[in-house]
C-alpha cells in the first residue's frame, strides 16, 4: 500500500527492548494507535517473511494527518503533474500509433500510396529548402571574395584562388572544422563556376612558390563592398 515499515524484531535488538515493551510504548502515545500500526505477514507473502512482525505509520495517518512542508507539497505536486503528463503524453502516442497500424492493416495499398507520396514531398520540400540555403552561402561568399579581389590583395593585382578560399573559410569559421570543410566541398566549387563566367574577374595561372595556382584578378572598376562582407556565413 506505499507505507514504508520496519523489522520489529530489528528495532527491538537495535533498542535492546523486548517486543512486549514496545506494544506498551506505542499503547502509551498519543494516538499511537491510529498513527503506528504492527502487521504480521501475510500467507501470500507480502513482506517474504511470514514470520517476522513489521511497524511502520498507519496508511490513515499518512493520508490524513502526517506533516508535509510546502516546499515538500510542491516538489509532490510537480511530479504528480509531471508523471500525469507523461501518461498522457505516452497513452496518446501509443493511441495513435495502434490507430495508423489499424489504418494500415486494413488498406495496406492505400496506406502505402499515401506514405510513399508524403515522403517524397516531404524530400522535395526538404530538398528545395537545401538548395536555396546553399544558393545564398554562394552568393554571400562570391561577394565577399569579390570584395577582397578589389580592396584587400596586393593592391588590386589579385590572388591564388586556393589561398583566398583559405582566407575566407579561415575568416569565417576560425573554430569550426566541419563548417570549413563543408564550404570547401559544397560552396566554393560553385563560387568557382560563378567567378569563371564573370568577365570582370580575370583567369590566369601562375607558379606561387613552384605551384601552378589559378590566378583572379579584378580588372573592372572599383565596386562597393557588398553587404554580406562582414556576415558570418552558417
Amino acid at each position: 500500500d506505499g507505507v514504508v515499515v520496519f523489522d520489529l524484531e530489528c528495532i527491538s535488538k537495535k533498542l535492546e527492548l523486548d517486543k512486549s515493551v514496545i506494544y506498551q510504548l506505542i499503547d502509551n502515545m498519543d494516538d499511537g494507535p491510529s498513527k503506528l500500526s504492527i502487521r504480521k505477514a501475510s500467507q501470500q507473502g507480502k513482506y517474504q517473511d511470514i514470520e517476522r512482525e513489521w511497524v511502520g505509520l498507519s496508511k490513515q495517518y499518512v493520508e490524513n494527518d502526517l506533516p508535509i512542508s510546502s516546499s515538500c507539497w510542491v516538489r509532490l505536486v510537480s511530479w504528480d503533474v509531471a508523471v500525469f503528463f507523461f501518461r498522457a503524453s505516452t497513452s496518446f502516442l501509443f493511441f495513435i500509433l495502434r490507430m495508423l497500424w489499424n489504418v494500415m492493416s486494413t488498406y495496406p495499398i492505400p496506406s502505402l500510396v499515401i506514405g510513399t507520396v508524403s515522403y517524397i514531398i516531404y524530400w522535395i520540400r526538404n530538398k528545395r529548402k537545401t538548395v536555396v540555403a546553399l544558393r545564398m552561402q554562394v552568393t554571400e561568399i562570391q561577394n565577399l571574395a569579390y570584395d577582397k579581389l578589389v580592396s584587400d590583395y596586393n593592391e588590386g593585382e589579385g590572388c591564388a584562388a586556393l589561398h583566398l578560399r583559405d582566407d575566407i573559410v579561415h575568416e569565417l569559421h576560425p573554430g569550426d572544422n566541419a563548417k570549413r570543410k563543408h564550404l570547401i566541398a559544397s560552396v566554393w566549387p560553385r563560387v568557382c563556376a560563378a567567378v569563371r563566367m564573370d568577365n570582370r574577374v580575370r583567369k590566369t595561372r601562375k607558379n606561387v612558390r613552384g605551384k601552378s595556382l589559378e590566378w583572379w584578378e579584378w580588372v573592372a572598376e572599383a565596386r562597393k563592398p557588398s553587404r554580406g562582407y562582414h556576415q558570418k556565413i552558417e
